[in-house]
């Protein structure tokens, strides 16, 4: 016979086997909220990411519809609208019927990256691009392509530059090398034919063909400093003692054409015990303040007919600074000043036709400090900011 069960007993354990997945079935939820609270927040993270970069980037599937664009590539099609799901040639080309999109066939096709340069205009201006295509995968199989859009304009422009700046330095080289023989050609008929009345035109031509070299000089150094040149670590102490070394030796005043002017100038440089050392370039550092130093010398006792031009430069650690002050016993005049650092410039007839300030405010913009005159016109005050960098 069998043992009837007791409804009572039965039902209550009913009661507390559903109470039990009840209660699962909550924690379940909970832990799906909390699961989706997570996916939502690192979906925003990463979008908020990608639309950080200045890479444009795109994912198409297959059919060429959009499953991701950042804000970016937004930017650069012109796009507001929500586009997702939408095909690419419709949303951002703007087409009403597919373009060929020969580069995504392909990566599809051979599942291999593509490379190519486009030319888009973008307020106005001509910019250029790199665009890499990649196919991309999921579950094994090849689900679409992801289009990346990188800015190559300021690459395009430095290598444009770097072409022109190696046309100009050889064009400066061949002027500065065809005025040697020139000048000595000159020489030879100045012993033979120089005389009383003619004695003033030969000065004249020995004169300019001096002043055309040294502003060759000056231009290949220009030029030079404009080109850049690999950053490394140096001491602004030692540097400022080979300095002080230098513009003392009768070196200085041959290579920076100032030997004409032996006896009219006089450079007192005082070196610091400091150890100060910054990330940037000696070379640049020691022929620019030459460049500077020769340009007060000779714009002094050439230009405004100084008896006697004294330089003084000196250098000390500032807090978070390295200050140099070149000063000078005159005073550039107040029409020039802002001419100084331009010396391609012509305002109303006048012009300051020396280079040594532009190539001190090269040296200077690589090393991200500043270079100003004073209100007095006579010092000039270089300032070198000391960061901490890491390597």
């Amino acid at each position: 016979m069998m043992k009837r069960k007791n409804p009572e007993a039965e039902l209550y354990r009913c009661k507390k086997h559903l109470k039990r997945l009840i209660e699962a079935q909550s924690l379940y939820k909970k832990e799906v909220e909390r699961k989706a609270r997570e996916l939502d927040r690192a979906r925003k993270i990463l979008q908020q990411t990608l639309d950080s970069l200045e890479v444009g980037i795109l994912v198409l599937d297959t059919d060429m519809k959009v499953a991701f664009i950042n804000r970016s590539l937004k930017e650069l099609f012109g796009v507001e609208d929500d586009v997702y799901g939408r095909f690419c040639w419709e949303a951002l080309h703007k087409l009403d019927a597919p373009c060929s999109g020969e580069k995504c066939r392909l990566a599809l096709e051979r599942g291999e990256k593509i490379e190519e340069e486009l030319i888009f205009l973008k307020d106005g201006k001509k910019r250029y691009y790199l665009v890499r295509t990649h196919p991309w995968q999921f579950e094994g199989k090849t689900a679409g392509i992801v289009r990346t859009f990188i800015d190559i304009t300021d690459r395009k422009i430095a290598e444009e530059y770097e072409l022109l700046s190696g046309i100009s330095m050889y064009m400066a080289h061949v002027v500065k090398n065809s005025i040697t023989p020139v000048g000595g050609f000159v020489k030879r008929i100045s012993k033979e034919c120089e005389n009383e009345e003619n004695r003033e035109v030969f000065e004249y031509i020995f004169e300019s063909l001096l002043k055309l070299e040294r502003s060759m000089f000056e231009y290949e150094s220009y030029v030079l400093m404009k080109r850049k040149a690999p950053y490394e670590l140096f001491d602004l102490g030692r540097a400022l003692e080979r300095l002080c070394e230098e513009l003392s030796s009768s070196a200085f005043g041959k290579e920076f054409f100032l030997e004409h002017l032996r006896g009219e100038y006089e450079v007192v440089c005082r070196p610091t015990d400091e150890s100060v050392r910054i990330l940037g370039n000696e070379g640049f550092f020691l022929l620019a303040l030459k460049h500077l130093v020769a340009t007060l010398i000779s714009y002094g006792v050439e230009e405004l007919g100084v008896e006697k031009v004294e330089v003084e430069v000196e250098g000390r650690r500032s807090d978070n600074d390295f200050v140099l002050e070149i000063s000078f016993n005159y005073a550039i005049p107040v029409e020039v000043r802002e001419l100084l650092f331009e010396p391609w410039r012509r305002d109303k007839g006048r012009s300051f036709d020396k280079w040594g300030f532009a190539i001190c405010k090269e040296m200077v913009d690589y090393h991200e400090g500043s270079v100003k005159l004073s209100s007095g016109g006579s010092l000039c005050r270089v300032i070198l900011p000391v960061k901490s960098y890491h390597y």
